[in-house]
């Protein structure tokens, strides 16, 4: 027998669903150190701050329908005996990786099983690093700029107290977007047991929430300089 061993894959971003778990016990289960051998399962994670914790994927689907969206930090582990596991960890800050523990031969071989399984996964928890912030703060300005220059254009001239006013409101909703809703745009992981929108669509939602904001904002500077 080999030496025992200790591995973690790196499967970068995943937005997993309960498909995706059931993939990942089926081959696990079909890929087990000893055949013949039940696996024992444990499935932890927490919506809004609240625990929740399983022992099995079937247990947790037949309390599907009483699960809120939003489930962050899971963890989910398959077991062969007490020094044999693998175990799947999804951090919304984080890169998501499988943690493979067990005999040396079995443990190689589970590091290429899952590395195919998940496949390269994206880069999106790039967004939480230290810059992360300046990035979503410029997108903000940037389209505050833009829409300064299609009203110039339009009217023909340009107005210092209408861009005065729109850079000031772009500030404020850059510092709303980059310090408070930076993680909700774009998390490096996602778990839906349910119907979830995609992390795409959610980004071109916010999108669309910052261009009518100022949008709203130059109409209403408009209105205000007609009214007066």
């Amino acid at each position: 027998m080999s030496a025992h061993k200790k591995a973690v894959v790196d499967i970068r971003s995943q937005d997993v669903k309960i498909p995706d778990l059931e993939r990942f016990r089926k081959v696990v289960s079909s890929n087990a150190p000893e055949k013949g051998t039940d696996p024992q399962e444990l499935i932890m994670f927490s919506v809004r701050s609240r625990p929740y914790r399983y022992q099995g994927l079937e247990e947790l689907k037949k309390e599907l329908d009483t699960i809120p969206e939003g489930a962050t930090y899971l963890y989910y582990t398959i077991s062969f005996g007490l020094d044999v596991r693998i175990s799947l960890y999804l951090d919304p800050d984080q890169p998501a990786r499988v943690v493979i523990e067990g005999d040396e031969d079995w443990v190689e071989g589970m590091e290429n099983v899952m590395k195919t399984q998940f496949g390269k996964g994206g880069s999106r928890y790039l967004l939480h690093s230290k810059g992360g912030f300046i990035i979503l703060y410029g997108s903000v300005l940037a389209i505050a700029l833009i829409a300064l220059t299609i009203t110039s254009i339009v009217k023909g001239e340009s107005d210092p107290v209408l861009t005065a006013v729109i850079i000031v409101v772009a500030g404020i909703m850059g510092i709303y977007i980059s310090m408070i809703r930076m993680k909700d745009i774009h998390p490096a992981n996602t778990v839906s047991f349910g119907r979830r929108r995609p992390w795409w669509l959610e980004s071109l939602l916010n999108l669309a929430f910052v261009i009518l904001g100022i949008v709203c904002t130059i109409l209403a500077a408009e209105l205000i300089g007609l009214i007066l």
